[in-house]
């Protein structure tokens, strides 16, 4: 315990200290002397009251106007010494009065500088005791003001219940990009506009009336003509399935009318081939939008896949003017193509998880819909029907309900087709079946049972690619656990010491994704701004930190984006007395109690802890980096903390 000592007081961190003179403040401040045992470093306080600091702020106000020395915000203070085993007995003052400048030094002040403040202090007692009485704070003989920086008190005090940021997540952002852009359909982040349109045509698209992508009418014409073919590829191998004309309908299912739908389904595909002439496209390659007419034109009539789709409408006028066969509809399978690749006007639906995961299922149930009615139409099943004379031999029943016979006829050949398109057929003769000795059975065998294998291989490979990108962050923590724990069995770790070291990797995976981060910030992935605006909502507990209290937000913005995440188990010591500082941290999860050297010791056995612990949103570290000197206190992670470290560089070099 030191009594009547004169020490001197680092407050080199200190910009502004106010307080009225003689107000206890707080009481308890625990600290230690420095390196050489001359110079005192205040480091925690425990408050005895809750205190009210807008109150204190405008009595200090007073203060101010009414003092003859401007300059001199606050006097008549005493420092307080703890020692470990009478934290809880009355404290001795070091006698000594000290005056705070704004100029951040403290200068110790003898009795003649006392006697001139003498009637400084006889007129604020009047204003000092009505302040105490009205807040019910208790008087204990003498004051204590941080020595450090009044600032952190503040800080500490306010952290608790919830501090108020000069700067919140939104005001950051609003220096980074303007934020107005998220909430206006009409601003630039429509997502419409991400494409680049061909700079060429632009101006002369708008004014022959080219459709782009941006307009509502092609999405919707995309969307109908989706829906006109997937009612086409239902309806129109079902046509020719059992044979018939249009001259003679009677084994076409649903008869003339059936084909009726489908020619209509043919006129609405002509109306949207012959609108795509006048619709953007997507470059194939250069992944632009084309809305050159010219261009547009040429890219059409050029286009195999489209010359052919306009070929598949014509199909009744063979039909019908030439009595063709039905066959003919065939060629509508084309339309499929669609559900393969989206019309450009829905490329922002491409990337849609459920949608690439269930098309190649899609696309494998119509395909054999359609290799199922050719199978029925050349594969013995329509010999079998036109010999039966009727489907009622082929009846199948369902819970006592009688399945019609040509229906039920269909779906064996469907089944038969989707088992031959999996490569599951296991049959390939038709021994004892319909397809017995049926020679355009052997030949669809022949060619769709090695197609087949290419639709499994790749339905295979989309699911298989579609869960390791839903599960790719589980699966590379998975990898990593395994590559961890395969070294330390191999190094012959300790059983406790792997204890430790799977506990933090379980922390980081189940409260602070490392994987995460590394994936977002380090593959180039983001903007400049983005990047910054992520990590500002990311480190968000940071902003309510004394450190920045008075900082301007292109400092704060330069803090965060080389903040450094590092995770520590309950036990292990963030910093060590002795060790060189480099950074400082602030405190994004968990909690730490801050240890000093108890005397001349300097093992952390000896240590003495200081009564309150860092939380969330505080900050340490930075002492050792002011003065430039090593780590005078051990930092210890009282659970799973998080701590952001700050490099020194960026601290001081930036302001």
């Amino acid at each position: 315990m030191l009594t009547g000592h004169r020490v001197q007081l680092n407050v080199a961190n200190c910009q502004h200290l106010a307080a009225v003179p003689g107000q206890i403040v707080a009481v308890g401040v625990v600290g230690r002397s420095g390196m050489t045992g001359n110079t005192f470093h205040a480091h925690e306080f425990s408050k005895k009251k809750e205190l009210d600091f807008a109150a204190l702020e405008s009595v200090l106000a007073e203060v101010a106007a009414s003092s003859e020395r401007p300059e001199v915000e606050a006097s008549m203070f005493s420092v307080w010494f703890c020692d470990k085993k009478k934290a809880g007995e009355e404290l001795e003052a070091v006698d000594e009065d000290v005056v705070l400048e704004e100029s951040g030094t403290a200068v110790s002040s003898g009795p003649r500088e006392r006697s001139q403040r003498g009637s400084e202090r006889k007129s604020l007692a009047a204003k000092r005791n009505l302040f105490q009485s009205r807040h019910g704070l208790q008087q204990a003989g003498t004051g204590v003001l941080s020595l450090f920086d009044f600032r952190n008190l503040l800080q500490w005090r306010v952290s608790r219940q919830g501090a108020v940021p000069r700067y919140t997540v939104g005001d950051l952002e609003s220096k980074i990009y303007d934020n107005v852009h998220h909430h206006d359909e009409g601003e630039l982040l429509l997502p419409l506009k991400i494409l680049s349109r061909d700079v060429t045509g632009e101006v002369e698209g708008a004014s022959c009336g080219i459709l782009t992508f941006t307009d509502w009418k092609a999405k919707l014409a995309a969307q109908a003509c989706l829906l006109v073919a997937l009612v086409s590829s239902i309806i129109s191998p079902v046509t020719f399935m059992w044979g018939g004309s249009w001259a003679d309908p009677e084994w076409v299912p649903g008869g003339r009318g059936l084909m009726i739908v489908d020619l209509l389904c043919d006129l609405g595909y002509l109306s949207y081939l012959l609108l795509e002439l006048k619709m953007s496209f997507l470059h194939p390659s250069r992944k632009v939008e084309v809305t050159d007419p010219s261009k547009i034109r040429m890219y059409r009539m050029t286009n195999l896949m489209y010359l052919v789709k306009l070929f598949s409408v014509t199909s009744y006028l063979w039909i019908i003017s030439f009595n063709a066969s039905l066959l003919l509809n065939l060629s509508k399978i084309v339309r499929l193509y669609h559900f393969v690749r989206l019309p450009d006007a829905m490329w922002l639906v491409w990337d849609n998880g459920l949608i690439r995961t269930m098309r190649p299922v899609f696309l494998l149930i119509w395909l054999a819909h359609w290799v199922g009615c050719l199978l029925a139409w050349g594969g013995g099943y329509r010999e079998a029907l036109w010999n039966a004379g009727s489907g009622a031999s082929f009846e199948t029943t369902l819970n006592g309900h009688v399945i019609p016979g040509e229906f039920s006829l269909y779906f064996m050949a469907f089944v038969e087709a989707l088992y031959m398109l999996t490569g599951a057929l296991d049959n390939p003769l038709g021994d004892g079946g319909y397809r017995e000795k049926n020679f355009g059975s052997l030949i669809m065998v022949a060619i769709f049972g090695p197609v087949g294998c290419i639709i499994v291989a790749q339905i295979i490979a989309t699911v298989v690619r579609e869960q390791e990108r839903k599960h790719a962050l589980d699966i590379r923590h998975e990898e990593n656990q395994a590559f961890v724990k395969r070294a330390l069995e191999n190094l012959n770790v300790p059983i406790e010491l792997q204890r430790r070291v799977f506990s933090l990797h379980y922390f980081q995976k189940m409260s602070h994704d490392y994987e995460a981060f590394e994936h977002l910030f380090k593959n180039h992935t983001l903007s400049s701004p983005l990047e910054d605006a992520i990590r500002v909502y990311l480190y968000q507990s940071v902003l309510t930190s004394g450190f920045f209290s008075n900082k301007e937000h292109s400092y704060i913005l330069a803090v965060v984006r080389v903040l450094e995440d590092k995770a520590f188990l309950p036990g292990d010591y963030v910093v060590r007395v002795g060790e060189v500082a480099d950074e400082m941290y602030f405190i994004s999860k968990g909690e730490v109690s801050v240890l000093v050297s108890n005397g001349k010791s300097k093992e952390v056995e000896d240590a003495i802890t200081l009564p309150i612990r860092k939380r969330k949103g505080d900050h340490f570290g930075e002492v050792a980096l002011i003065k430039g000197s090593l780590r005078t206190a051990w930092v210890k992670a009282e659970t799973y903390v998080v701590a952001l470290g700050a490099p020194k560089r960026v601290l001081f070099e930036t302001q």
